[in-house]
C-alpha cells in the first residue's frame, strides 16, 4: 500500500482525518521547518461571526528557522483557556459538546512544551474518541514523497482549496453563515458524536 506523508496539525480539519482513515501507511513529518498560518499550529472552528482560528503562539525569534517538532509554546497568555472558552460558547449548544467535554477540557488543562507534544496529544485524543487505531510512522529526517506515495504536508493547508468531498452536516450559526466546509475534526465530533467516524469512512478526497 502507499505511504501517506503528513505534517503536524492541531486539532486537524477532517480532511486530513479522511486522509488518515484511507488505505495506506500513514507517517508523520518531525524534521520539517515551522511554518506560520498553517494547522500547524491553528484549528478552524465556527463562532457567531463565521470561520474562527484558534491560533497556537510560539515562542520564535524573527530570522531563527524552527523545526516544527520542536517549536517551544509561548504562555505569555493563557492561550488554553482562550481556546476553551471559545470552544465552549461557540459549541455548547451543539448535541455533542457536553458529551466531549470532560475529557476535552482535561487536555486543554495540561502544559505542553512544543509544539509536537500539542500536536500529538491533540491527534491522540481524537482518535481516542473517534475509536480509531492512530498507526503512524514519525519520521526525524526530511524525506521526499515516492512513487505513488500521498504528501498532505502542505496539501493540506487553510490557504488552499480543501481537499474534502462529503456531505453538508448540521452546524452551529450554519443559519447565519451556511456551510463552513472542512473545519477542525471537534466540528465534526460536537455535531454527530459517536456517528463521526462512520462520517469520515463515508468522505472522500479530491486529488492532491
Amino acid at each position: 500500500m502507499p505511504r501517506k506523508l503528513f505534517s503536524l496539525a492541531y486539532f486537524p480539519p477532517i480532511s486530513y482525518w479522511v486522509a488518515l482513515r484511507h488505505d495506506g501507511a500513514n507517517a508523520i513529518d518531525l524534521s520539517e521547518n515551522y511554518q506560520k498560518q498553517s494547522y500547524r499550529s491553528r484549528a478552524s472552528i465556527a463562532d457567531p461571526h463565521g470561520k474562527k482560528n484558534l491560533i497556537v503562539p510560539i515562542l520564535h525569534r524573527s530570522g531563527e528557522r524552527l523545526k516544527t517538532a520542536k517549536a517551544p509554546l509561548s504562555y505569555a497568555e493563557n492561550w488554553p483557556l482562550i481556546h476553551w472558552r471559545t470552544l465552549e460558547a461557540s459549541y455548547r449548544s451543539s448535541p455533542y459538546f457536553e458529551y466531549y467535554e470532560d475529557s476535552l477540557k482535561t487536555l486543554f488543562e495540561q502544559r505542553f512544551e512544543t509544539l509536537a507534544d500539542l500536536c500529538l496529544a491533540s491527534c491522540a485524543w481524537v482518535a481516542e474518541e473517534l475509536e480509531m487505531e492512530l498507526d503512524w510512522e514519525e519520521l526525524v529526517e526530511y524525506r521526499a514523497a515516492g512513487p505513488g506515495e500521498k504528501d498532505y504536508r502542505d496539501r493540506i493547508h487553510p490557504k488552499k482549496p480543501s481537499l474534502l468531498q462529503a456531505e453538508e452536516y448540521h452546524q452551529v450559526f450554519g443559519d447565519r453563515h451556511g456551510f463552513l466546509e472542512d473545519l477542525s475534526i471537534l466540528d465534526l465530533l460536537f455535531a454527530k458524536g459517536p456517528a463521526a467516524y462512520a462520517f469520515l469512512l463515508q468522505g472522500e478526497l479530491r486529488d492532491a
